[in-house]
């Protein structure tokens, strides 16, 4: 497998890892699981937070309030840009709100190889994306 292979599968794991925890309502473990520690300066930018959300007990409070009014998820990768260290990924986020609804959002990652393989450093998220 080549390396850029490589990079897009163990993030495409994360991933899936992001949208397990995330239907199992476990902030916590997929806060750990998605995100870099916090000696890496872990954050987030969802939609309407100013300043960014920083650290992984944040974290864990940011998704714990957000998992339970969109309670499935499923990421879709448009376009990942690696390196050996750092990562760059854009895609679409497809939701489904706890009363049936169904909405778009689109998300950038940065991503950056740490001890505990590829996490998140950095997770831009919006909730208007786009349809195909």
């Amino acid at each position: 497998m080549s390396p850029a292979a490589t990079v897009a599968q163990a993030i495409a794991e994360r991933a899936r890892f992001f949208e397990r925890a995330y239907a199992a309502a476990d902030a916590a473990s997929l806060v750990d699981g998605y995100f870099a520690t916090d000696d890496h300066g872990p954050m987030a930018l969802p939609p309407g937070a100013t300043p960014p959300v920083r650290g992984r007990k944040a974290l864990k409070q940011m998704f714990a309030g957000m998992i339970p009014e969109m309670p499935v998820i499923r990421l879709e990768t448009v376009e990942l840009v690696a390196s050996d260290a750092v990562a760059s990924e854009t895609g679409r986020a497809f939701l489904t709100g706890k009363d049936g609804s169904q909405n778009i959002g689109r998300f950038v990652v940065c991503w950056i190889m740490t001890s505990e393989g590829w996490r998140a450093k950095t997770d831009f998220f919006a909730e208007d994306g786009w349809p195909d």
